[in-house]
């Protein structure tokens, strides 16, 4: 049902109901109701695999390579982890995105929300925040910036240029050089913002 959830959104939000996520995953809508009480229960548990399935391929992106050698290496890898596994699944980062900004907004209850919080980041450690400690207490981030508005200001813009990559056809197809060299030039600056000088 996740899956057929994920392509019914990457499709076409408007298109997203029961009927039609029964039908994509080859089930009745009777079955359906037997697994969620709720259209909103679905996507929402959708959501939490999609979160968990990322923070899962992340580590096993930074597992595959040289450890990371500070805080500041780490945070910035698990970016590129995260650019690299969107750019191979651009349908899951339509779904991530219509859920964050347009269905938990719009089509949850605020019970719904309350039953359903948002999944924590994908980060594989204890969040961003307790990364950029970390790299405030190895020296490798600069111990002066503000945790709070130093982790909003670098995850909407890195995310940011994710999904405008990936799902904004007017800059590239988000998988071609033009997206890795933007990419690229995030992080750059970024690793420049956050050194310790």
């Amino acid at each position: 049902m996740a899956a057929a959830i994920i392509a019914v959104v990457a499709e076409d939000p408007s298109g997203l109901s029961v009927a039609e996520v029964a039908q994509r995953a080859g089930i009745s809508r009777q079955t359906f109701y037997k697994q969620f009480t709720s259209l909103e229960a679905a996507v929402a548990v959708t959501q939490q695999r999609v979160v968990t399935d990322l923070g899962r391929r992340i580590a096993e992106d930074l597992a595959s390579g040289p450890p990371p050698t500070d805080g500041l290496e780490r945070l910035l890898r698990i970016f590129e982890a995260s650019f690299e596994i969107f750019a191979a699944d651009p349908a899951t980062l339509r779904f991530t995105s219509f859920y964050d900004f347009s269905f938990r907004v719009h089509r949850m209850s605020a019970a719904d929300r309350e039953e359903h919080p948002l999944a924590p980041p994908a980060d594989g450690e204890g969040g961003m925040h307790d990364l950029l400690r970390a790299g405030q207490l190895d020296g490798s981030i600069d111990p002066s910036l503000p945790v709070e508005t130093t982790w909003r200001a670098l995850s909407t813009s890195m995310l940011g240029v994710i999904q405008r990559l990936q799902i904004q056809d007017d800059w590239t197809d988000g998988r071609d050089r033009a997206a890795r060299e933007t990419y690229a030039a995030m992080i750059a600056v970024w690793k420049r913002t956050l050194a310790s000088s």
